[in-house]
């Protein structure tokens, strides 16, 4: 069964959650992503939605690559997820989710 979280439930719960309750989300959407493939919408900066079909299972991750460059500052505020549709890293902001979708076991 598929667990969801409807724009509007979450859009306010976020807007007047409390910063331990912000921080138990970040936690619990992050456990998710690293155990799930999960499929999360959210309102990009221009304001449109885009939704996407992500996760960190380090099974569907890419090999890491050395690089010279420096690396970009963590944001508390976004979170990196691997892409499995296009086969790339993105971010979303917490605040700019409006749904999540995943089932329990997914076996893909």
């Amino acid at each position: 069964m598929a667990t969801q979280i409807k724009k509007n439930e979450y859009f306010s719960y976020y807007a007047s959650a409390t910063n331990e309750e912000r921080k138990e989300f970040k936690n619990w959407l992050k456990g998710v992503m690293q155990t799930e493939i999960v499929n999360l919408t959210f309102r990009k900066t221009d304001g449109t939605l885009r939704n996407m079909r992500c996760t960190l299972l380090p099974k569907y991750l890419p090999e890491a690559i050395v690089s010279d460059k420096p690396k970009r500052k963590v944001s508390e505020e976004s979170l990196a997820v691997f892409d499995l549709e296009k086969n790339e890293w993105r971010s979303f902001r917490y605040d700019s989710v409006t749904e999540i979708k995943f089932t329990m076991g997914d076996k893909d």
